[in-house]
C-alpha cells in the first residue's frame, strides 16, 4: 500500500519524500510500480459482463439487486489508477522525478526521530507551506516501518509534531508501523494522532474458513478521517478482506457464500433423527419407542 501510495504520487507529477531503514530509499524508489493503462480490471469486467446475462437457473431472483464484493474505486475518472505489481518504473522516470530520500546517505546504523522531523520540516518550509508556498504540488512523504529498534526516540512525540506541521503545508504522509515490535499503549495512541488508521491481518492456510480460501487477510478499517466535516463517513459495510495477485492487490467486502447443497450445515440439517412411534419403522434414535 505504501508503494501504491508512493507510486500515484510519482505518476501525477508529485514531488516525493521516502524515508526507510529497512533498505536503502533509492533501492524502495525503484520498486515502485507504473500505472495500467486500463484501470479496470479483468474481474470486474467479466462481473458486469455475468450482471448482463440473464439468469436461467435462478429465474426467481432475476429481479433482486446484485452482490458487488469490490469496492467503488475503479471508476471512469482518471485519478483512480491501477498499478501493475509486476513490473517498475523506468529509470528514466526516476531520474525525471523529484524525490528527497532519508537517510541520503548510510553513515550509521540507527537515526533518530528529530532527525527525520527535521529533514521533513526543512523541506515543507522551503517549498510547502501554506504561507509562503514555492510549489503548489502536494508533497508526498511516505515512512516505512518506524517503531522498530531502528529508529530511536519518542514516536508520540514526533507524530503530534508531524501532525501539526501538516495541517499548514501542501503536503500528506503516509507511515506504516512495526506493530509487532511496540506496546499496545503505543500503538494505540499513535491511531489516535492519525487521521486515517488501517490495519492488514494476514491469514495462514488453518486460519481460513471455508468462504476465506481466495483471501490473504483481512482488511479492517481503525479510523476514519474527520477533517473539515461534521460527521464521519459510515461506509456500508466493516468487513473487507484483500488479495494479492500476480499483477494487483485487490481489497473487497467480505460475504456469506449461498448454502450449496453439498454444503456440510446441508449435511447435518439433513442428518437430523426423525421422532416416531411406529412398530415398522426402524430405530435410528433413542428417542424412538
Amino acid at each position: 500500500m505504501l508503494k501504491s501510495f508512493l507510486s500515484a504520487g510519482l505518476s501525477c507529477g508529485h514531488p516525493l519524500f521516502i524515508a526507510t531503514q529497512k533498505c536503502s530509499p533509492q533501492n524502495l524508489a525503484k520498486e515502485l510500480m507504473p500505472p495500467v493503462e486500463d484501470s479496470a480490471p479483468d474481474h470486474t469486467k467479466s462481473r458486469h459482463s455475468e450482471t448482463n446475462d440473464e439468469l436461467k437457473i435462478a429465474w426467481r431472483y432475476q429481479n433482486t439487486p446484485q452482490m458487488d464484493s469490490t469496492c467503488n474505486s475503479y471508476s471512469s475518472s482518471s485519478y483512480n489508477q491501477v498499478y501493475d505489481l509486476s513490473q517498475t518504473v523506468s529509470e528514466e522516470t526516476l531520474a525525471k522525478a523529484d524525490i528527497h530520500y532519508f537517510p541520503e546517505s548510510v553513515d550509521k546504523n540507527q537515526f533518530t526521530y528529530e532527525e527525520l522531523y527535521s529533514a521533513i520540516s526543512n523541506l515543507i518550509s522551503d517549498r510547502h507551506h501554506v504561507d509562503r508556498p514555492t510549489l503548489k504540488t502536494v508533497l508526498r512523504i511516505g515512512i516505512q516501518g518506524i517503531g522498530t529498534e531502528l529508529w530511536s526516540g519518542n514516536i508520540v512525540l514526533f507524530l503530534y509534531k508531524l501532525s501539526n506541521l501538516i495541517r499548514n503545508s501542501y503536503a500528506c504522509v503516509f507511515i506504516t508501523l512495526a506493530t509487532s515490535c511496540m506496546e499496545p499503549e503505543i500503538v494505540s495512541r499513535c491511531e489516535h494522532l492519525s487521521d486515517l488508521a488501517l490495519r492488514l491481518d494476514t491469514l495462514s492456510s488453518g486460519d481460513r474458513d471455508h468462504y476465506l480460501n481466495e483471501y490473504h487477510g483481512l482488511f479492517h478499517i481503525g479510523k476514519q478521517c474527520s477533517l473539515n466535516s461534521l460527521g464521519v463517513h459510515i461506509p456500508d459495510s466493516n468487513d473487507w478482506g484483500f488479495r494479492l495477485k500476480r499483477r494487483r492487490f485487490i481489497i473487497e467486502k467480505l460475504h456469506l457464500p449461498p448454502e450449496l447443497q453439498d454444503s456440510k450445515q446441508r449435511e447435518q440439517d439433513d442428518s437430523v433423527p426423525s421422532i416416531s412411534c411406529g412398530t415398522g419403522s426402524k430405530r435410528s434414535s433413542a428417542l424412538d419407542f
